[in-house]
Formats: structure tokens, C-alpha cells, sequence
């Protein structure tokens, strides 16, 4: 078994998780980091697990949460926060998450993606594990297996 890894470092991202009691359930921002870990039984013709530098889809999909702000499609104040977007004519990036915006939901989101990704470029790999990091101290781990 082959693994590698590619890491998008230092994205201003704000979310917030609307169910939560405490500090979560404000707006707030962290310095992110997407830590996707790939993996596959066999090396391609070029002996690489995939090719990191050719993932242009993934980085223009990471790319959407640069100086961002993700709300859960759920949440009850989404509709006031979509209209503040078009009234303040896009002074904010809004992201839509169809999985939620905690930690754990947005490497969740990164991952089924990631792999969604590489099934249209039919590669040999596959996405394993995804970790957002809010910070050096937290992060939300999501992990995927699919061998049998």
C-alpha cells in the first residue's frame, strides 16, 4: 500500500456551527489548513501515488474557502446571511457547506470531494483521510476507507 499527501497551509477561513451552546456558535475565523491523505495499491506510470502538482481541481475546489466564510445550508440564519452578500454587493465570500461547517464536517466535505475528483480523472488512488486544522491546536479528521 502507497500513500502520499498534499497540504493547502494558511487559509483565512470563518464559519460557524449554529448548533453549538458555546463560542462556536459565533462568527469566527482561524488560520486553516486541508491536509488530504491519498492512497493506493499501486504506483501510476510515473511511480507517484497521483500527481500532487496536477491538481488543479482539488486546489481550485479548496481555493473557494480562501478569505471565506462557511455556513451550514441548514443553518437558520443562512437566508439573512445570503441576502447580506448580494446587499453589501459580495463584500464577503459565502460558502455554502451541504455538510456543515464544523471541523470535522468541512474534512468530510473535502474528502467526498476530493474523491469525486479523482474518479473523473480515473486515477488508481483514492482520498483516505482529510484533516482540517483550525489551528495548531484543533482539528477535524475525517477518514474514508475503501479497501476491501
Amino acid at each position: 500500500m502507497y500513500q502520499c499527501q498534499k497540504t493547502f497551509p494558511d487559509i483565512p477561513l470563518a464559519h460557524r456551527v449554529f448548533n453549538h451552546a458555546g463560542d462556536c456558535q459565533f462568527v469566527h475565523g482561524h488560520s486553516w489548513s486541508f491536509i488530504f491523505d491519498f492512497e493506493s495499491k499501486e504506483l501510476n506510470q510515473q511511480g507517484f501515488v497521483i500527481d500532487l502538482g496536477g491538481m488543479r481541481k482539488l486546489k481550485e475546489f479548496v481555493g473557494q474557502f480562501d478569505h471565506g466564510f462557511v455556513v451550514d445550508i441548514n443553518d437558520p440564519l443562512r437566508m439573512e446571511f445570503e441576502e447580506m452578500k448580494v446587499g453589501s454587493c459580495h463584500a464577503f465570500n459565502l460558502v455554502l457547506s451541504p455538510f456543515g461547517a464544523s471541523s470535522e464536517h468541512l474534512a468530510e466535505w473535502c474528502c467526498v470531494s476530493a474523491n469525486a475528483i479523482l474518479e473523473e480523472t480515473s486515477s488508481i488512488a483514492k482520498c483516505v483521510k482529510v484533516t482540517a486544522r483550525e489551528d495548531q491546536k484543533n482539528a477535524g479528521v475525517f477518514l474514508a476507507p475503501w479497501f476491501d
